[in-house]
């Protein structure tokens, strides 16, 4: 990357960073992952630790991941998400996600992980060398939270930008609870490919659907070069019924991915 590439990067990261803090929302970035488990230790109950990201299940450490964290002026936790770089070279997302599944099973989904198991999207096989796994991904809701407001696209960009200049990933990709899926959850983090999966108990009820979202390099490529969208004027505590309805819908989805806009 030349030096005008890095300058050019260091501006979008920077111009991302100053617009999330203007609102009021302070943001860290980490590679320490027993400290990551202590910061998400108090939701644990509402919202389980993935294996993937646990220190406790999985290798992680500055060399392959990374996590973001945002905090309010009380500094109460806001926002989390986190990245892990996966060498597949060789072989595929769909075998990668066949033999490790239960690392990416919702916590508490089925009593065995070892008895439910992931149908993969047709593109899951073309996608293989240096792959991303986006996850972790949450955003306080309610009157005092960031929601509906822009703030996901902007944070998932952040991420984006530290992944494609640190790793250079040939693929990132994500799993997106189907009924926020079909919403368009997917383009406004950014990807621009989506199919759907389906896991499926041993004697094959179907547990939940998920989708399997993914960029390739160049997608991210062209990604970073869009000017990102600027953040909405906070929503009125005065909501119409249709409103609660879609918030209420919301506050019951999987704990995969707990946001709306």
């Amino acid at each position: 990357m030349s030096a005008c590439n890095h300058f050019d990067t260091i501006l979008r990261i920077s111009n991302l960073v100053r617009t999330i803090e203007s609102e009021g929302m302070k943001l860290t970035v980490g590679t320490d992952f027993t400290a990551y488990r202590r910061l998400r230790s108090a939701q644990f109950d509402q919202r389980p630790l993935y294996p993937m990201f646990d220190i406790q299940c999985s290798f992680i450490d500055a060399s392959n991941s990374f996590w973001i964290a945002g905090t309010n002026d009380a500094g109460d936790l806001v926002h989390t998400q986190a990245i892990l770089k996966l060498n597949l070279a060789g072989t595929t997302l769909d075998e990668h996600l066949t033999v490790h599944r239960q690392k990416y099973l919702t916590p508490g989904l089925v009593g065995d992980a070892d008895q439910a198991y992931f149908s993969v999207p047709g593109s899951a096989g073309n996608i293989t060398g240096t792959v991303c796994y986006h996850g972790e991904f949450w955003l306080l809701g309610g009157e005092l939270g960031f929601r509906s407001q822009g703030f996901t696209a902007l944070l998932s960009r952040l991420t984006f930008e530290l992944a494609y200049t640190t790793w250079n990933p040939d693929f990132v990709f994500g799993l997106v609870p189907a009924q926020i899926a079909q919403k368009g959850i997917g383009v406004r983090y950014g990807y621009f490919h989506g199919e759907p999966g389906l896991w499926r108990s041993a004697d094959d009820r179907i547990l939940t659907e998920e989708w399997v979202v993914w960029m390739s390099n160049q997608d991210i490529a062209r990604l970073t070069q869009r000017k990102p969208d600027q953040l909405a004027t906070k929503p009125s505590s005065n909501i119409n019924g249709q409103s609660v309805i879609a918030q209420l819908a919301v506050s019951n989805l999987s704990s995969r991915s707990e946001l709306t806009g």
